[in-house]
C-alpha cells in the first residue's frame, strides 16, 4: 500500500511539474509575440518619421530597437542588426548621404 501511495504521488508529483513547465512555456512565448509586435510597431513608426525627414525622431526610435524577452536569440539577433542598420541609415540621412 505505502508503495502504491509513493507511486501515485511521484505520478502526481510529475503532473504538477510539467504543467507549471508548460505554463511558463506559454507565458514566454506570449511575452515574445508582444515584445516582437511592440518592436515592428515602433519600427513602422521610425520609417514614417524618416520619410517625413523627422530624423531625430526616427533615430531616438532606433535606439528603443531592444529585444529583451530572451526567448529567441534569433529574434535578438534580427533586432540588433535591425537597430545597427537603422541607426546607421539615420546618420547617413542625417548627413545627407542616404542610399
Amino acid at each position: 500500500m505505502k508503495k502504491l501511495i509513493f507511486i501515485l504521488m511521484l505520478i502526481l508529483l510529475s503532473g504538477l511539474c510539467a504543467g507549471i513547465l508548460h505554463f511558463r512555456a506559454d507565458t514566454r512565448e506570449r511575452e515574445h509575440n508582444n515584445q516582437v509586435k511592440q518592436l515592428e510597431a515602433l519600427y513602422t513608426e521610425l520609417q514614417n518619421d524618416c520619410n517625413k525627414g523627422d530624423y531625430e525622431s526616427a533615430l531616438e526610435k532606433a535606439n528603443q530597437l531592444y529585444y529583451t524577452i530572451g526567448f529567441s536569440e534569433e529574434t535578438k539577433t534580427y533586432w540588433d542588426n535591425t537597430r545597427k542598420g537603422t541607426i546607421d541609415y539615420i546618420e547617413n540621412a542625417m548627413l545627407g548621404l542616404a542610399y
